[in-house]
């Protein structure tokens, strides 16, 4: 009985080696809402991943697996925000970009968009707050 356990995990080892995913295979991944996945491949090509459809799924390296999962993460903190006055959305921009900050521009019917992914909290605040105070001072001074 224990040369048929052993020879039983030794071929299920065998099984499970020769099955596994070596560095070349792909891995695959989807999401049910289309905006997410647009999203998500938009930071693909941003971050020079190369990826292919199969069907649903958007198809990668295994070797980028701890970039994708990078952009998993990120894109579960998602911050969108729309910015009516075409100045205030340029500057932000402008800011993102000092900072090294990922974002997405994108254009939807009800105007133009910012996805964006702040390092930190405190980040987000000056960020916001340097914003806040351009778009106060147009309104302040009536050239809104």
């Amino acid at each position: 009985m224990r040369f048929d356990k052993i020879l039983f995990i030794s071929l299920l080892s065998i099984l499970i080696s020769g099955c596994g995913m070596s560095k070349n295979d792909e891995q695959g991944f989807k999401s049910s809402d289309p905006e997410y996945m647009n999203n998500f491949t938009k930071l693909l090509e941003k971050k020079s991943i190369p990826y292919r459809y199969s069907g649903e799924y958007v198809m990668y390296k295994y070797s980028d697996k701890d970039q994708v999962e990078e952009i998993i993460n990120m894109l579960s903190s998602t911050i969108s925000i729309q910015h009516v006055v075409e100045e205030v959305r340029k500057y932000f921009r402008s800011l993102l970009d000092e900072e090294n900050i990922e974002y997405i521009a994108q254009d939807k019917d009800d105007g133009s968009w910012t996805m964006w992914w702040p390092h930190s909290k405190e980040q987000e605040e000056i960020i916001t707050l340097k914003v806040v105070e351009l778009y106060f001072n147009k309104v302040s001074n009536g050239t809104k």
